[in-house]
C-alpha cells in the first residue's frame, strides 16, 4: 500500500488541472465549482471523495500507538 501526504494529493490534483487546461475546465470535469477546487488546492478545504476517486485515491484513517 502506498501512502500519500496531503501535499502529494494536491500536487496530483494540480497535474489534473494542468491536463484540463484551466481550473474551471477541471472543476467542470470533476463536477465541483472552480472556487471549491481552488480552496482545495490552497488547503482551505479537505479533498472530497469524488475528487479523490478522480485521482484514483481514497482517504484511509489509521491510528498509532502513543509512546
Amino acid at each position: 500500500m502506498v501512502c500519500y501526504s496531503i501535499r502529494k494529493v494536491r500536487w496530483r490534483l494540480t497535474l489534473l488541472v494542468r491536463a484540463a487546461g484551466t481550473q474551471q475546465a477541471c472543476a467542470r470535469q470533476i463536477g465541483i465549482s472552480q472556487s471549491y477546487l481552488s480552496d482545495i488546492l490552497l488547503g482551505r478545504r479537505r479533498v472530497p471523495p469524488r475528487v479523490l476517486r478522480r485521482l484514483g485515491l481514497q482517504r484511509v484513517e489509521h491510528y498509532q500507538r502513543i509512546r
